[in-house]
């Protein structure tokens, strides 16, 4: 086993349900007795990779990694255990923006399994992305490909070509989730088809 590998498998969900339950607590103390009124956003990775986890676990096993690591999950094929996918884990509470009311991601590219000098999303298979009420509950899950957010990256980039132009995403691209069909003209049209669409909302057979 690799140093600092640590591996789940379906007899772990109870552990993990039960951790799960310490940060919710966790996140309602921060908001209403530390810091009133202020987002958890230092708990908010952890916590979406605790929501994640189970639902996972019932068809794969999970390796985590310690320190540095390219995505934040990688799941294990139960049949075939040379069959590995990375999943990259994104969290969001619902925000009123000047586009509406909605979720929204920063994605961040990074360095190229071709070519190092240009930045991509091949270091995931799948991104999950996790959009929570106001209160930091009732989660809904979006499931994308690599493949489907490389074909949208000029749509998510920040850089008012096309784009996200909005100082939010600077230095990163953006998803975002609109909760009512957006007209501002820097939301792009597949945003607008994001939100019940079946082929990513909950679509947990997409992963495989």
């Amino acid at each position: 086993m690799k140093k600092g590998l640590r591996i789940y498998t379906k007899k772990d969900i109870p552990r993990i349900n039960q951790l799960k339950e310490e940060f919710e607590k966790l996140i309602i103390s921060f908001r209403g007795l530390y810091y009133p009124g202020k987002n958890p956003t230092r708990f908010l990775g952890e916590y979406g990779e605790l929501l994640v986890q189970p639902k996972l676990l019932n068809n794969f096993d999970i390796e985590m990694f310690g320190g540095q690591s390219p995505a934040d999950l990688r799941i294990v094929d139960k049949k075939d255990s040379t069959n590995k996918k990375n999943i990259e884990v994104k969290l969001s509470s619902c925000k009123g923006e000047g586009w509406g009311e909605g979720w929204a991601f920063a994605i961040n590219a990074k360095k190229g399994k071709v070519d190092k000098a240009i930045k991509d999303f091949s270091y995931f298979d799948y991104l999950i992305c996790i959009g929570l009420d106001k209160d930091y509950a009732n989660p809904k899950f979006y499931i994308f490909t690599q493949e489907e957010i490389q074909k949208h990256e000029k749509e998510m980039r920040n850089d008012r070509k096309g784009g996200i132009k909005r100082g939010r995403y600077s230095g990163s691209h953006g998803l975002i989730i609109p909760h009512e069909p957006s007209g501002k003209e820097y939301i792009p049209n597949f945003f607008n088809d994001i939100l019940n669409n079946p082929n990513f909302l909950e679509n947990w057979d997409k992963i495989k």
